[in-house]
């Protein structure tokens, strides 16, 4: 071969506009894979936090955390956050609260896999490749924007007489963190219009606009159908509540109830829904619970509504919880009785 062949041979020739472009989707395909988000949930909202290869962050709840999060049960400087070959590592930095994977308390660098539940503080964190947190986005509002949306709705239901239901959905063991393993499979199931916010950090909370009781009931047994055992507490306006603030208050109280067996449980009705019937039916119950002597002394200062000036301390005191009684005696299939 002449010298003239072999300058020839070692040429590069340039890359034509199409190869070129190949290339580059290529590159931009590797950047991706080597890229996660880390989505925190509070009571806020959501914080996204993207992790490229080879970098890390420091998440806090002040200056001079690299990631700002305005959360209480955060440290200023929280815990430290990377992405090394692909994988996640988290250090907490001394924390108030804590950091913790799968429920249990970190002291050392951690891995954390993809499904893996990470808690700072009360703060739930889920970690998702960055194609999965474009293609999964969705709302989760404060829950202070919530409730002005649960009150807007509530007055639109009112006025054109159509119910709607507030759900609350947590895992039944309550561990730290474990809201992130099943919160985007429920997020996914919902509909375009209704809305979910954090209503703590392991209590997911809906609002399912134009949704009857029963509706609702069969919403959440398809929502909590998960590999985690969930629960769900369901509080449907006019039945359950008039205001916003009632109807939060309905829904906590059963998901408080709510357990393995009865996975599913509806609030109590609300007292100016309740028909005379059941009401004494609830005032019996309550008489029934105590010792004889109280059903053949004071029925009548039991079925009132404010204690008398010459009712006895005891008698004055259980009127005025009278509505906490009544919410545990709904529930006493798992309650122990009420006892003077």
């Amino acid at each position: 071969m002449s010298d003239r062949d072999d300058h020839h041979a070692s040429e590069t020739e340039p890359l034509s506009a199409e190869d070129l472009a190949w290339l580059q989707s290529v590159r931009r395909g590797q950047d991706r894979q080597r890229q996660v988000t880390l989505q925190l949930f509070h009571r806020d909202g959501v914080h996204e936090v993207l992790l490229a290869e080879g970098s890390g962050v420091v998440l806090g709840r002040d200056y001079p955390a690299d990631e700002i999060v305005n959360d209480a049960s955060l440290s200023r400087e929280h815990a430290h956050v990377e992405l090394l070959d692909g994988a996640v590592w988290v250090q907490d930095l001394g924390s108030t609260n804590g950091t913790w994977v799968d429920g249990e308390r970190i002291e050392q660098r951690a891995q954390v896999a993809l499904g893996q539940s990470l808690a700072l503080g009360s703060v739930t964190a889920v970690i998702v490749p960055e194609e999965g947190a474009r293609r999964g986005r969705a709302r989760l509002d404060s829950h202070d924007r919530f409730v002005r949306s649960l009150d807007a709705e509530i007055e639109r239901a009112h006025a054109f007489s159509r119910s709607l239901a507030l759900l609350m959905i947590r895992g039944e063991d309550r561990r730290r963190g474990q809201l992130g393993s099943w919160l985007p499979a429920v997020r996914r199931k919902l509909r375009p219009f209704d809305q979910a916010a954090l209503y703590s950090g392991d209590t997911l909370e809906l609002l399912l606009p134009e949704t009857t009781e029963e509706a609702a009931r069969a919403t959440a047994a398809a929502l909590i159908q998960h590999s985690e055992p969930l629960v769900c507490g369901v509080a449907v306006f006019p039945g359950h509540a008039s205001s916003a603030e009632e109807l939060v208050d309905a829904a906590r109280s059963a998901v408080q109830h709510a357990f393995g067996d009865e996975p599913i449980q509806a609030a109590l009705p609300s007292a100016r829904k309740m028909p005379p019937e059941d009401s004494e039916e609830l005032d019996r119950q309550v008489l029934v619970s105590f010792p004889a002597g109280w059903n053949e002394t004071s029925p009548s200062l039991v079925r009132t509504t404010r204690p008398s000036p010459n009712s006895s301390p005891l008698l004055r005191h259980f009127l005025t919880l009278r509505h906490v009684v009544l919410d545990r005696l709904s529930y006493s299939r798992r309650e122990t009785p009420v006892n003077a």
